[in-house]
């Protein structure tokens, strides 16, 4: 992870609070998606997540709710993830942990800069509690309320693709 992303030490303390509360969930994020193509490297902390499922991710996280949307912030990310993206579907073309918990903080900026929701009450800090306020991010609870979800998400049902 790039810690010098960061514009103040106070946006630093922010995004590190932040993270560490919705950790989990954003772990079971990561680990449903990384889970659901075959893995390059053997070791866990190689983990890849395809683009793919991070492009579905940003829907979930409601980031992105349109193409147009979630062209412009992995347009925005481009120091991460190379545009024109080819095969989203590569887990080659993928991102591992940090990559992906850097996109959260560079989608941040990038709201603030556009000057999006939360922008006004409490700069970075404010972006970043809006995001996970406004986002469906707690897997496990919307698996136990939905018997559906709870199926789809489940790990004997997430090897269906390969």
């Amino acid at each position: 992870m790039n810690l010098a992303l960061h514009r103040t030490d106070e946006d630093f303390n922010s995004s590190l609070s932040i993270l560490s509360i919705f950790h989990l969930d954003l772990a079971d994020h990561f680990s449903f998606y990384a889970s659901l193509h075959p893995q390059v490297f053997k070791k866990k902390q190689n983990d890849l997540m395809d683009l793919q499922g991070y492009v579905h991710f940003l829907k979930v996280m409601k980031l992105a709710y349109s193409r147009v949307e979630a062209r412009r912030i992995l347009e925005a990310l481009h120091e991460l993830i190379r545009v024109p993206i080819i095969d989203s579907l590569n887990i080659k073309n993928g991102l591992n942990y940090s990559m992906f918990l850097e996109t959260i903080i560079r989608i941040a900026y990038h709201k603030l800069d556009e000057g999006g929701p939360g922008s006004d009450d409490g700069g970075f800090k404010g972006v970043l509690e809006q995001m996970f306020n406004d986002g469906n991010i707690e897997l496990k609870r919307r698996m136990m309320d939905d018997r559906l979800l709870s199926e789809l998400y489940s790990h004997d049902n997430s090897k269906i693709f390969y």
